[in-house]
């Protein structure tokens, strides 16, 4: 095994710390009725561009590590952000199609025109300008939609269409003194105790996968290697009965969790993603150490995403038209258990040789488009119970 691909095969262990961070945004999109939808979207792109501007200047892989953990937040955020303003404005059979329509037209060329953009940053220039000017992009794409966003947040309320933002001061004692305003605004009304057990709880729990990513399983003979894992469901268990007894606006509402729908929708979304992280990082990983060059490598990635929005979109327009989301959802899964035992065979071919390029992206496509087909139903589900 070369030391690229050793290299390469540490990436799981910075996307598993990214999700702690990235769960309490996810967990909590009650807060945006405080602080609002354009907001939501101005601190996405924010944190998005501070990332970038970071993996410009690292030079060691915890600063890397560091601006993963910032981009998590800020694509989360802008994301979230995107679900509650199409639930707000979608019904149930169209909002399927809003999930995916508005990036449809862009995501493909650019995709592609992206990894030829990429492959000549990295041969005539350097990966820190690649990073570097996205910084700066990434505002400027972003301007117009933030102001139009809070104009017509504005004109909303103007014309009765929306409420007001809810203070988060708005249950506290009139005359309270300014220690029990900050008790009232971040003990109780946001939960940052909750926010906290949560991301110790998930940190500790998977931060043992960052062992088995650095390819040092031996460590997991350590004791230190072992207690980790065990603070960690203690300090969730620790979560949900503070969530469950003692908050009293927990981040999770516990009514939400005894939800039956709620329960299969989280199980859903864990069995698409798990797969996910494992196939996508070790394909990466595979083709750029050893056997392509970085910009087929990346194009062969992209398929992957390409086929998502092609899949998604046609999810979104059988789930408008056919109103059923159990099928679409079951599809999805048989094309992801497929796309996921493909590379066993192609990256060791009857022991001799490995897949062509063309064999590499139609396994990625496969798994885009199943991706595509049960997460726009899930997520078209999701909504729908939070806004019940």
């Amino acid at each position: 095994m070369s030391d690229k691909f050793i290299a390469a095969a540490a990436l799981p262990a910075v996307n598993e710390k990214e999700t702690p961070a990235a769960t309490v945004i996810n967990a909590s999109p009650v807060e945006y009725h405080h602080f609002g939808r354009p907001l939501g979207f101005a601190s996405g792109t924010l944190l998005i561009s501070l990332a970038n501007v970071i993996y410009a200047s690292c030079n060691k892989v915890e600063i890397v590590l560091s601006g993963g953990i910032f981009e998590a937040l800020g694509d989360s955020w802008w994301n979230i952000t995107q679900q509650i303003f199409n639930a707000d404005i979608t019904s149930f059979l169209n909002r399927g199609i809003f999930f995916t329509l508005p990036e449809f037209p862009s995501a493909i060329p650019t995709l592609y025109a992206g990894s030829y953009l990429g492959e000549h940053m990295l041969l005539n220039s350097s990966w820190r300008w690649g990073y570097g000017m996205w910084a700066v992009i990434l505002h400027f794409c972003a301007l117009p939609t933030i102001p139009l966003m809070a104009w017509m947040d504005r004109r909303a309320k103007k014309r009765g269409i929306i409420e007001e933002r809810v203070s988060l001061l708005h249950d506290a004692p009139s005359g309270a003194s300014w220690s029990r305003k900050v008790y009232q605004a971040l003990w109780i009304e946001l939960d940052l105790p909750g926010a906290f057990l949560l991301i110790a709880g998930l940190a500790m729990t998977l931060l043992p996968i960052s062992i088995s990513g650095k390819n040092k399983p031996k460590r997991w003979e350590r004791p230190s290697s072992i207690i980790l894992p065990v603070f960690g469901v203690l300090t969730f268990a620790a979560f949900l009965v503070r969530d469950r007894r003692f908050a009293k606006k927990p981040i999770i509402p516990f009514r939400m969790v005894k939800e039956r729908n709620v329960i299969l929708g989280f199980a859903v979304h864990i069995l698409l993603r798990r797969p996910m992280l494992f196939t996508g990082l070790s394909c990466r990983a595979f083709c750029k150490s050893l056997v392509y060059a970085p910009g087929n490598a990346t194009r062969i990635d992209n398929a992957q995403r390409v086929a998502y929005n092609v899949g998604a979109l046609l999810a979104g327009v059988i789930l408008k038209y056919g109103k059923k989301t159990k099928p679409l959802i079951a599809l999805g899964f048989v094309m992801i258990v497929l796309a996921n035992g493909l590379p066993f065979y192609l990256t060791n071919m009857n022991g001799i040789s490995v897949g062509n390029e063309v064999s590499f992206i139609t396994v990625k496509s496969i798994l885009g488009v199943g991706r595509g087909s049960a997460q726009v139903p899930n997520s078209s589900c999701f909504a729908s119970i939070r806004t019940a």
